[in-house]
């Protein structure tokens, strides 16, 4: 059966003519128009223009000399003839502070100059000297009163009094002392209208030779003070 069935197709291709009218009416309808593409051979043509127009300025633009413009005279920078002379810096002097310290007085230390003290050696023991200053933080209601005991040899006995006047409202307001409790009993006392400050070495204790300070602390009242307030170490006497 399959053998006729490709006997029969064999005749029937023979028998075919191709309609030549039809092929050519078909190949016109694909075949493409000459103004369908102008549009894009315009714009290609264009393009090509545009790159080549591109290509050759930059290639002029790398071939032309470039021109550096040179500094004005405003900007010109001076030759330099030799090496810059250091500029000197002025040194700020710093002054030390004026007056004496209200803390301890270091042992072998020079005892501080306060403008009114005065030292006093009449009477004293051997190698010691005792100066009375009044403390520059005294002020119209509080005052300070200090003594300066320069020692240059050990003591094994000692004993300083302040008395500070009271009859003008002073009251106590303190002690000081740089030598400690153990080697120094404080007492303090009113007496009429004196309050007395009293400090003496302990028994068998030893001060060693160097400066020491003492100091009474009182309350007051503005104005003048009819009492002048003194002082009794070591065996010397003076009023502040």
């Amino acid at each position: 059966m399959n053998d006729d069935l490709w006997a029969a197709l064999r005749a029937d291709a023979a028998r075919h003519e191709p309609d030549r009218d039809l092929i050519l009416a078909r190949v016109e309808e694909v075949r493409p128009r000459p103004g369908r593409f102008r549009p894009l051979v315009v714009a290609a043509a264009a393009a090509s223009v545009l790159v080549t127009a591109t290509l050759a300025g930059w290639s002029l633009s790398e071939r032309a000399p470039r021109t550096v413009a040179s500094p004005t005279s405003a900007e010109a920078v001076p030759p330099v003839t030799g090496p810059a002379e250091p500029v000197p810096v002025p040194k700020t002097a710093t002054e030390p502070p004026t007056g004496s310290p209200t803390g301890p007085v270091a042992e072998g230390a020079p005892p501080p100059s306060t403008p009114g003290s005065h030292d006093s050696t009449a009477g004293a023991a051997p190698g010691v000297t005792v100066r009375a200053w009044t403390d520059p933080v005294s002020g119209e209601y509080w005052a300070q009163r200090n003594l300066t005991v320069t020692v240059e040899r050990p003591l094994t006995a000692f004993s300083a009094t302040i008395r500070i006047g009271a009859g003008a409202g002073e009251e106590f307001a303190g002690s000081f002392s740089t030598l400690s409790t153990e080697e120094l009993d404080f007492t303090r006392r009113t007496q009429g209208t004196t309050i007395v400050y009293r400090w003496t070495l302990r028994p068998g204790r030893t001060i060693r030779a160097g400066s020491y300070q003492l100091s009474a602390q009182f309350k007051r009242l503005p104005g003048p003070r009819p009492v002048a307030d003194s002082y009794t170490a070591a065996g010397i006497s003076g009023n502040f």
